[in-house]
Parts: C-alpha cells; structure tokens; sequence
C-alpha cells in the first residue's frame, strides 16, 4: 500500500475497510442517521480479529442466495464471517506467504490484488512473480484442503491501481461482457471462490483519478453483470467500499447494488 494523504484512502485503509456482499451495508446506509432511515434488520457481522503479518481482517457482511436460518452449535462464530485480507506485495517487506495462513483463523480469505489491464481491460494478476512463478495463488486456493469451509476469493483493484481505466471500464457495455467472461475464467482457472471488486472509488472526489460523474450508475451495471453470469457458476461477489458518507453517497447506489 502507499502512504499517501488522501483522506480516502487514509480513513478507509487505517480505520477500516468494509467489505459489501450482494445488498449488505454498513450502518452509514442503515440506523440512525443513515441514509436508508427505517431499516431495523441486516443481516451483517462485524468485529476485530487480529492475525499474523501480512494477514488483517474487516468487516463484512455476507448473504448467500439461501441465506442460512440457523447454524450448527459447533459453529463458534454462530454464522459470523470473518474475512482476511491477504495482500500480495507485503511478502516483499515481511515474507510472509499465503501457506502461512492459519486455514482455520477465518471464513474467507481475500487475496489483494490482481489489476485490470490498461488496454484490454481485463483482470491480470498485479505481481506475476509470486502470484503465478511462486504460485501463491495455489498456496491461497491450497488451503481449502485443511479446512474444506474455507472460501478464497481474489480481490481487484485496491488504491494504487484505481485510476481512470476503471471508469472506462464501466462505461462501455462491451467492455464489460467482456470483463465478466475473462474474470470467470481466471478465477475458474486458478480455483478461486469469487471476486472482491476494491475499486477505490466510484466518483471518488479526487480528480486526478480521473473519474467520471457516471462512475455512480455504471458501477451497477458492472456489478449486475458479475452477479447474473456469476450466479451461473455459484461465486462469490463481494465489493469493498469507503467508510467517509461523502464518498458512499457520491459513488454507490445502495438500493440498485443490493439488487
């Protein structure tokens, strides 16, 4: 990650980063104050967890198509989720790899970050040196074998690679089809369980990343063209947001995104 003095990525990245899964939102959409007034019920999960190194964790909230009535006595997170985020380029600094995750510390791992391709927008791993040569997409994916419950998810995105080519994704519809095809077929091919999209942000109000003002209702597009063909393949989608109201309200339509 960059030091930087955005206040984006400062408040999201240093206080904490939520993760949102098929209509699931923080408390800023939701209580009092927010911008859904009435809503009492969600069905979401937060809490602190600490874990080794290059491994932290966020809040998040998770709804399946069959969302779960009950869970087993066993289950010592009575349905909880908790989600890890492991992030490729501090091996660098700590040299810490994936197979060092303790498989049963969380529910789902996200591994940050693949990038998208300037050109063919199309999702690429960010560090091909270690996520392909040293295979540590495999170790990720490797450690469903000691905990078969365990869900690996490969997330796109993150601050230093959100620039404008996300919101020229966006705003073409072919391009997005096309996007949708490829990343099923990466995330197939190296055994992933779905895709975190950690565009960060949507109408972010830092110009310099080059976004645009339909960033808002092009992000939807993106996102219900993930969930229809993904739905097809039983993935995951996750997305992961700005905690500043500011950024929520100019970048999500939470309404269209819980669809």
């Amino acid at each position: 990650m960059e030091s930087s003095s955005s206040l984006c990525y400062i408040l999201v990245f240093i206080l904490f980063q939520s993760i949102i899964v098929e209509g699931q939102w923080p408390d800023i959409f939701y209580g009092p104050g927010s911008l859904y007034p009435g809503y009492e019920e969600k069905n979401s999960y937060s809490g602190t967890y600490y874990t080794p190194a290059a491994v932290r964790t966020s809040s998040h909230s998770f709804k399946r198509r069959s969302l779960p009535e009950t869970y087993s006595r066993n289950d010592r997170l009575k349905g909880r989720r908790v989600v890890c985020l492991y992030n490729n380029v501090n091996y660098y600094k700590s040299g810490f790899t994936p197979k060092m995750i303790d498989p049963h510390l969380c529910t789902h791992i996200n591994y940050e970050f693949a990038m998208l391709d300037p050109k063919t927008y199309e999702m690429v791993p960010s560090q091909p040196g270690i996520d392909l040569q040293q295979k540590f997409y495999d170790e990720a994916v490797a450690l469903k074998e000691t905990n078969p419950d365990l869900k690996v998810m490969l997330s796109i995105g993150g601050w230093t690679d959100s620039t404008k080519k996300y919101s020229e994704l966006v705003e073409s519809s072919d391009r997005i089809e096309n996007f949708v095809k490829k990343a099923m077929a990466f995330l197939e091919a190296h055994g992933f369980d779905g895709l975190d999209v950690a565009w960060e942000y949507p109408n972010c109000w830092q110009g310099a990343l080059g976004i645009s003002p339909n960033d808002k209702e092009n992000f939807v597009k993106l996102l219900q063209a993930l969930r229809k063909e993904f739905d097809t393949a039983d993935l995951i989608l996750s997305i992961s947001v700005t905690a500043i109201k500011r950024e929520i309200t100019a970048g999500y339509d939470g309404a269209a995104v819980s669809e």
